[in-house]
């Protein structure tokens, strides 16, 4: 009996627009100082390739950490400490746009939301 794998599709997700994500790994680096260490998070999206983004751990003007952990777990990392493979397999919103970065065009998270965010800006999407 043969096997068929999956094909896995590589093209680019839309951008421009929030589309739902999971969080398919994570993983923490430290800056040399304290205000540069990340988290580098890799977001798997149906029928598209996969999505890296270092977000900041403490605020800044990017989407910072606090937020990504607000929208998947629906609290704030300060209200409990939470261990970074809590989040591995949590859906989200993301919204991704082209950045031009050190001279090159990469595919960047630019915003974050809930699925209950995501589902009110879809129908609204949908009514226009």
């Amino acid at each position: 009996m043969k096997r068929r794998r999956k094909k896995i599709s590589a093209m680019k997700p839309p951008t421009g627009r929030f589309i739902q994500a999971e969080v398919s790994s994570i993983c923490e680096s430290e800056g040399l100082n304290f205000f540069d260490d990340r988290i580098s998070v890799k977001f798997r999206i149906e029928n598209y390739a996969d999505v890296e983004h270092e977000f900041p751990v403490y605020s800044s003007d990017d989407i910072d950490f606090a937020k990504l952990v607000d929208c998947t777990l629906g609290r704030s990392e300060q209200e409990t400490t939470i261990r970074l493979q809590d989040l591995v397999g949590l859906k989200c919103g993301i919204k991704v746009e082209y950045v031009l970065r050190n001279g090159r065009l990469i595919l960047d998270v630019v915003d974050i939301c809930s699925l209950d965010e995501l589902a009110e800006k879809q129908v609204v999407l949908l009514a226009k």
